[in-house]
């Protein structure tokens, strides 16, 4: 159980990171509104995913290499 509670933990820290969750005084966290930054978050989840289910080879490693190349123009990197 305090596994679990830690992994929750630690997703909630990467969503905060990637600001596609903000902070909210009445509920205290709220989805943040589509911007690039989530956006590129959102595609870069999605691509990662898509490699995952598809048992690519370094998935995960061309997934964060995809999202950082993506990240550029943006001012994010």
């Amino acid at each position: 159980m305090v596994s679990c509670g830690i992994g929750l933990f630690i997703s909630l820290i990467g969503l905060v990171n990637a600001k596609f969750v903000v902070g909210d005084p009445v509920t205290i966290v709220h989805s943040a509104s589509l911007n690039p930054v989530v956006i590129t978050f959102l595609v870069g989840l999605a691509v990662t995913t898509i490699l995952v289910a598809r048992k690519v080879t370094g998935a995960l490693m061309l997934g964060i290499v995809f999202t950082t190349i993506i990240a550029i123009p943006i001012g994010r990197v």
